[in-house]
C-alpha cells in the first residue's frame, strides 16, 4: 500500500471537512470569544505546514494500522484518539497560557479534531485497503 495515496486520502478528507467548518462553524466561534487576537487572515505557509505534517502522522498512527489489519473502525478509533490528544495539547496550552480562552472552546475544537481525525484515517484506511486490493 503507498504511502502517497493513503497520505492523499487522509488530505482530502481534511481539507473538504476545513474547509466546511472552519469559515462557518469554528472560526466564527472562535472570534466571538477571542476575535482581538485572531489575525485578519490566517498565515498560509503556518497551515500548509499543517496540512503537510499532521496526515502523516494520521497515516502512520492511525490509517496504516487500519489498513494493514482491514480493519476501518480500528483506523477510525486511533485516528479519533490522535485527534483528541493532538487538538487538545494545542487547546488546553491556549487555555493554560491564554487570557479569554474558554473551555467551550477547548471542548468544540477536541470534537471537531477527533471526528475530522477518525473520518480521514478511515478514508486513508480504506484507500490503502483499495490500493492493496489492486
Amino acid at each position: 500500500m503507498g504511502f502517497a495515496l493513503v497520505w492523499a486520502a487522509v488530505l482530502a478528507v481534511f481539507l473538504i471537512g476545513d474547509l466546511i467548518m472552519l469559515p462557518n462553524v469554528i472560526a466564527p466561534f472562535v472570534e466571538a470569544r477571542v476575535g482581538a487576537i485572531m489575525l485578519e487572515a490566517p498565515r498560509m505557509d503556518a497551515a500548509a505546514a499543517f496540512y503537510l505534517l499532521y496526515p502523516a502522522g494520521v497515516v502512520h498512527f492511525a490509517a496504516r494500522p487500519g489498513a494493514m489489519a482491514g480493519d476501518l473502525g480500528l483506523a477510525a478509533r486511533q485516528g479519533a484518539l490522535l485527534g483528541l490528544m493532538a487538538y487538545g495539547t494545542y487547546e488546553l496550552t491556549n487555555l493554560a497560557t491564554l487570557q479569554g480562552w474558554q473551555w467551550s472552546m477547548v471542548a468544540v475544537d477536541m470534537v471537531w479534531g477527533a471526528v475530522l481525525t477518525a473520518g480521514a484515517a478511515a478514508a486513508g484506511a480504506w484507500a490503502g485497503r483499495k490500493a492493496h486490493r489492486a
